[in-house]
């Protein structure tokens, strides 16, 4: 008895379906039977098939014929998988036990990809840089390498930073091929993308990919500021209200609040909002504040409120503005008429 055991394709990539093919046959002159057909991968034992050569359906491997099996299972790294069939049968005049055996080896061809962003987290609008590491985690050259993101700023922006060693254009087994782009922090966050690398097993056509996903959080202030009443009167109180929410994915420390006004800005007063009273903006809350000057005429009164803050952790800065502008009713004229009363 022979056997031969082949598994399709090879290479294959990563999590592919791999297929091995078993033919037997009576390589003697006598007739077999109580033919028996195991493999040393589990799964493909598990799977095997007879599809056909038994052409008289006796069950005996007659001499001539050629039976085969086959069995389906997912390629899994490291590469390379080699595993083992044994076919196993007697001679049907006496029992006599015959056997061979089969080893295949199948390389895996695989791409993997990571995705980071830093800083994270950022402040918004400032810089943030995504790297990208693509490495070959099979046993076959890559070629057609080709990156993209579905961030469309930074996929406009994607730059080859190097890991082509050799210069020849195929991710080569060992190499790791790095890119990197850099775009402006947006609030709110978390700024959520993901990078996808494809390629081809070289000399085969036969595509392989990966995804990474990253997550960003984003630290940022949002500000109001309103006057009331508007308009107001010459010299008659004029409170200013000021509003501070945490506008991004990141507790914020070290709040200040300023105003252009410098009467306001001296008379600020907090009216709440720090529900913890920790001194920290945390995500759901809202701080107020307020300032009370005077109307001052012609007008309008037009000035900016400015809040700063940092990213928990002694991180980056962030800050908003507000402006508001007031109307001033003018002054009451003086009655007209003669004074009732005269001085001399």
């Amino acid at each position: 008895i022979s056997l031969a055991k082949v598994g399709a394709p090879n290479p294959v990539t990563d999590g592919g379906l791999l297929t091995y093919t078993f033919s037997v046959a009576n390589a003697g002159t006598a007739d077999l039977d109580t033919v028996s057909l195991t493999d040393t991968d589990a799964a493909c034992d598990a799977d095997l098939t007879l599809i056909g050569g038994d052409d008289d359906s006796n069950g005996v491997l007659d001499v001539g014929e050629v039976w085969t099996y086959d069995c389906e299972v997912i390629a899994t790294a490291p590469s390379p998988i080699a595993n083992t069939g044994k076919v196993t049968a007697a001679l049907v005049a006496s029992a006599a036990p015959v056997a061979d055996s089969a080893l295949e080896t199948v390389h895996i061809g695989g791409i993997a990809l990571t995705k980071a962003g830093a800083p994270n987290p950022v402040a918004a609008g400032d810089p943030l840089v995504y790297t990208f590491t693509a490495s070959n985690t099979g046993a076959v050259d890559l070629e057609n390498v080709s990156l993209v993101d579905d961030d469309p700023n930074c996929n406009g922006a994607l730059v080859f930073q190097g890991g082509d060693a050799d210069t020849d254009g195929s991710l080569d087994v060992g190499e790791l091929w790095t890119w990197d782009c850099t775009v402006a922090a947006v609030a709110p966050g978390p700024m959520v993308n993901t990078g996808t690398v494809t390629a081809d097993l070289a000399g085969l056509g036969i595509p392989v990919a990966a995804m990474a996903g990253e997550s960003v959080d984003v630290g940022a202030i949002l500000l109001t500021k309103v006057g009331a009443p508007d308009p107001v009167d010459d010299a008659a109180p004029l409170t200013y209200s000021f509003t501070a929410t945490n506008g991004g994915t990141v507790d914020l420390e070290n709040v200040v609040l300023a105003d252009s006004d410098a009467t306001c800005n001296a008379a600020l007063v907090p009216t709440g909002g720090d529900a913890d009273s920790d001194g920290i903006l945390d995500l759901t809350e809202i701080w107020t504040y307020e300032c009370v000057v005077a109307g001052v005429a012609p007008g309008p009164m037009v000035n900016t409120g400015t809040i700063t803050a940092n990213l928990i952790g002694a991180g980056p800065a962030v800050m908003a503005t507000a402006d508001e502008s007031v109307e001033v009713n003018p002054p009451a004229p003086w009655p007209s008429g003669e004074p009732s009363v005269r001085l001399s």
